[in-house]
């Protein structure tokens, strides 16, 4: 008996031993594998970090390589110069062209030449005489008449460019491809030949490229840029009509061909054709009246559609050209009616007040406000079911995920049971909103309440749901923040600072929204323009995910069934990648996308992701400011110690006004750029005077011009520089203020903001000491007021300090030139935040301001400004030289003619009054020279007369009494009639029709 207790005993403790011994070896097995994994994982990512610096590197040395080549092209503009002279006129020597005639033009008529060459060559890749090397206004000026109607001096200028008719089969399959996607247009004869010339463009090889035939195209289209320009800067309005040649007009809509140039612009700044004269179209680079019909009619479909217009006017905010960019979109979201916003209403049985639209206005959206910690919880099941599953919901530990998040092995939970995964295992994270019930639930008191006893639990259907997504995608884990987020305040704090990683290193980052679920995808973009008007994409956390999902972004839509939803893949499936064969449509909400997903380089960046979108609380705007500045979790005791729900609410409020100060001095000076924009803004300092003392105590308060397909152009990228120690500094057009201007013309942005009034009108009192600062002269929105304290000399650069006062508008900037560029701005370095102490001084006493008499010469010297040149000063240009195309330039970052920034580039680089190369006969050489010894001898006879330029009244005055002339001519044979003017210096030409 005893023998055989002990051999039960022994063979007992041999059991156990062998158990112990399984077990060790299972752990040291687990041991193994994790080191394996994590050093798997290490390497991955080591492998990631050496391909990002190659990456980098190698753009470095493009960036560099650029650099060399412009640089070698302003080097030797002087030989470039002479050779065009050479080519063009057969001499050093060149002769001024004569104004271009008056040109009628029908509206049917044909813009193209027609073609003599076969099939087997382009006809437009001929390097031939008369072809263009310049687009800067006084080009264009030699090949239009300036005094005609805008219609016709387009139509002049398509026509001087001589493109021609091309039946070579590329050109040919390219053409019927743009045919597809290019704009519609109130002109089609202006359509056809944008398409012509984009298509043969597009089609010319890398040897091609490289000869003026090719810089002769995209001059031809940068052209038509440089004619909007003209008017802009003259502030001329834009006519609407054509002016036949049998006394005709014919009424073309403006914006429709506006939208063609623009869409002419955007394929060659796509493919590496330089940037254009001013970066970006909008919002005020056309006319109001050139644009507000099309936009009224886009913001009626949008009604008609069902677009929330809360949601509309932020998409609006984040497009390059704001409103401008609506027609497009809507004109491809009216055939989708998946679109609508009110699908569900009062009556239906989905219907959910907090999700309703129906009391939307511009200014907030209902379902914003609602209180998504209060929502029920989503089902994914069928509606009979649902009971059952709410009785059944999938419990996860909310002890095991803090257990887990502070030894370090992170917040994931594995697929197969709720069970924390692995570190290293391949994991998707959920990007979704609360508004569609995807959150934690209704607790008792929401989530941070300590008897929130919903945190953890999960409707059985949607956990489900989402599982089956990451099985999809070969996930064994998935990050979801309804189950990863604890309810701990501190150790949630830390989670949250970690966020950007959790989604940066997910293998998949899966976006779930409830109405591109309801949206079937279909061809031509709109799966992408869908998304772009989705509530997913006005959310603040849900831009942070986009931004920071690098490696893979899925998106759901409507699938076969509720429970296999369509998957595509945002860069490979949604977003357009070439704008000559995708639609306007798609590639605005393609632009819109990329921009968001960016790397944060600057402030503006950063802004022009968070201002637009809106969170559930006003401090979580300035979380997902650190977030996208990449900023490492904070380490003041102030700001890893949060209030519990407990604390008064005076500690919480003191809590949240440091996190918040201290996340945006850490913004500001981790990211150390910040744009002109953002400086004028109507929010009391964080700081009366010194370091900070320009900057709102919350970042993102600041508000922000976004950038575009065309930016950063040659106006320069409009940065200011950040020191660490809180001063910023940059450039800067400003003028001195009158008295009439502190009593009249400037005032506060908000008057409500009674700080920022008392503010201003002390500053104002002694508006001698006062500045007006833009970031470029012809902008009319707000400006900055500031008063000067003193200068430095920094390297040979003049600093001037100043007191930052704040945003005002200028009701009225009393511009005695009557032109949009007002020549009273100077330009110059200006720092806020480095008055150490220093009075207010007068600003004349700092910097020499420019009087605003234009007769006053001596007043045209600005100082530190740029010199403006006299009537008759040759200007200098940057020509094509003959081993490819240039970059075009024109007005640069001073906003004044590229002569005086050529001159501070390279002191070389002399000016001249070049020209456009142009097709000559030796009749045509002795006609001019004839023309020009009569001009002369006109000149000789008579008293000196000083140039006369038209005002944009007489300008207009002239084309009506040229249209009234018009009607007053008897019916003559075309052979035989005769051109009326009114105006006896301007002659009207007719001409055959090139093409039909």
């Amino acid at each position: 008996m005893r023998r055989a207790e002990a051999e039960k005993k022994a063979e007992a403790e041999k059991k156990a031993q062998a158990e112990e011994k399984a077990e060790e070896e299972r752990k040291a097995e687990e041991e193994r594998k994790t080191k394996k994994e994590r050093k798997a994982d290490e390497e991955r990512k080591a492998d990631e970090e050496r391909k990002a610096d190659e990456e980098r590197k190698a753009d470095e040395e493009r960036k560099a390589e650029e650099e060399e080549i412009f640089n070698a092209r302003v080097e030797h503009v002087n030989d470039a110069i002479t050779e065009s002279i050479s080519l063009q006129f057969g001499g050093p020597t060149p002769v001024e062209p004569g104004e271009p005639v008056w040109l009628a033009w029908d509206w049917n008529d044909g813009l193209l030449l027609r073609s003599g060459g076969s099939s087997s060559s382009c006809p437009n890749v001929r390097v031939r005489p008369g072809l263009w090397a310049r687009d800067d206004p006084k080009a264009l000026d030699t090949l239009v008449n300036p005094h005609a109607p805008f219609l016709n001096r387009l139509a002049q200028l398509c026509t001087s460019a001589r493109v021609q008719e091309c039946t070579r089969s590329p050109c040919t399959q390219q053409r019927a491809i743009m045919e597809r996607f290019a704009p519609e247009c109130g002109w089609p004869r202006f359509r056809q030949w944008a398409i012509a010339a984009m298509a043969c463009q597009s089609c010319f090889t890398h040897a091609q490229k490289l000869t003026r035939a090719h810089t002769h195209l995209v001059t031809a289209a940068s052209l038509c840029h440089w004619l909007l320009i003209g008017y802009r800067h003259r502030s001329r309005p834009i006519e609407d009509e054509i002016v036949g040649k049998r006394r005709n007009t014919h009424r073309v809509d403006l914006a429709s061909v506006c939208e063609v140039i623009y869409w002419m612009l955007t394929i060659q700044s796509h493919i590496g054709l330089g940037n254009v004269a001013e970066g970006k179209w909008g919002p005020e680079f056309l006319p109001v009246e050139v644009v507000q019909t099309a936009v009224a009619t886009a913001r009626a479909r949008a009604r008609q559609i069902g677009i929330c217009p809360w949601r509309l006017e932020k998409l609006t905010e984040v497009a390059e050209r704001k409103e401008a960019d609506l027609p497009a979109l809507m004109e491809l979201a009216q055939h989708y009616p998946a679109l609508s916003n009110f699908k569900v209403g009062p009556g239906d049985p989905e219907y959910h007040k907090d999700r309703y639209h129906g009391f939307c206005t511009l200014e907030e959206c209902g379902p914003n406000k609602a209180d998504t910690e209060q929502m029920t919880q989503l089902h994914k099941c069928p509606p009979w079911q649902r009971d059952a599953c709410g009785q059944h919901p999938v419990k996860y530990s909310v002890k095991a995920l803090e257990r887990s998040i502070e030894a370090k092995r992170g917040s994931q939970w594995s697929r197969f049971k709720p069970r924390m995964a692995a570190p290293g295992e391949p994991y998707v994270a959920i990007s979704h909103v609360w508004i569609g019930g995807t959150g934690v639930g209704n607790g008792p008191k929401g989530l941070n309440s300590k008897a929130s006893s919903n945190q953890g639990n999960v409707n059985r259907c949607l956990n489900d749901y989402f599982t089956r997504i990451a099985e999809r995608e070969n996930c064994s884990a998935i990050w979801w923040d309804t189950i990863s987020l604890p309810i701990n305040p501190k150790i949630r704090l830390q989670e949250i600072h970690k966020m950007q990683n959790t989604y940066r290193d997910a293998t998949h980052t899966i976006v779930h929204d409830s109405g591109l679920l309801d949206f079937a995808c279909a061809d031509g973009g709109s799966p992408c323009v869908a998304l772009v008007l989705s509530a997913w994409f006005t959310r603040g956390w849900t831009a942070l995910e986009l931004h920071v999902s690098r490696r893979s972004l899925k998106v759901l839509y409507k699938g076969p069934d509720p429970q296999t939803p369509l998957i595509k893949d945002l860069d490979k499936d949604i977003l357009a990648h070439d704008p000559r064969n995708t639609t306007r449509a798609h590639w605005i909400a393609s632009s819109i996308i990329r921009r968001l997903r960016h790397r944060v380089e600057n402030v503006r960046d950063m802004l022009s992701i968070l201002r637009p979108r809106a969170t559930c609380r006003v401090k979580d705007r300035t979380t997902i400011a650190g977030l996208l500045a990449d900023l490492d979790p904070p380490t003041c005791t102030e700001c890893t110690n949060p209030p519990s729900e407990d604390d008064p609410d005076a500690k919480k409020q003191a809590f949240n006004k440091h996190v918040e100060m201290h996340t945006t001095r850490r913004v500001l000076t981790t990211l150390g750029k910040v744009g002109c924009a953002s400086l004028i803004h109507d929010k009391e300092p964080m700081e009366n005077s010194g370091p900070f003392s320009w900057t709102p105590s919350a970042v993102h308060d600041m508000p922000v011009n976004s950038g575009g397909d065309l930016q950063p152009g040659i106006f320069g990228d409009g940065m200011l520089d950040v020191d660490q120690y809180g001063q910023v500094m940059g450039s800067w057009h400003y003028r001195g203020l009158t008295r009439d201007d502190a009593a009249y013309f400037v005032e506060a942005i908000d008057s409500d903001n009674e700080g920022m009034v008392t503010r201003i009108t002390d500053a104002l009192r002694h508006w001698q000491n006062c500045l007006i600062l833009r970031e470029l002269p012809q902008d009319k929105g707000p400006a900055l007021l500031a008063t000067t304290v003193g200068k430095e000399s920094v390297n040979g650069r003049t600093i001037t300090d100043c007191h930052y006062v704040g945003g005002v508008t200028v009701r009225a900037d009393n511009n005695p030139y009557g032109e949009s560029y007002d020549i009273r701005y100077s330009y110059g370095t200006v720092r806020f935040g480095n008055e150490n102490g220093r009075p207010d001084m007068r600003a004349r006493d700092i910097v020499q301001l420019r009087d605003a008499a234009p007769s006053n010469e001596e007043s045209y010297d600005g100082g530190d400004g740029e010199e403006i040149p006299e009537d008759g000063e040759e200007e200098g240009w940057i020509g094509s030289d003959s081993n490819g195309p240039r970059r075009p330039r024109g007005f640069v970052a001073t906003g004044l003619p590229v002569s005086a920034s050529l001159k501070r580039l390279n002191p070389r680089v002399t000016t001249t009054r070049s020209l456009i190369t142009e097709e000559k006969s030796v009749g045509a050489d002795e006609t001019r020279q004839k023309s020009a010894g009569a001009e002369e001898q006109e000149s000789k006879g008579g008293a000196e007369k000083s140039k006369v330029e038209l005002t944009p009244d007489a300008a207009k005055q002239q084309i009506v009494n040229f249209v009234a002339g018009y009607k007053v001519q008897k019916k003559k044979g075309d052979d035989e009639s005769e051109d009326i003017d009114e105006t006896p210096s301007k002659k009207l030409k007719t001409v055959e029709e090139p093409a039909m």
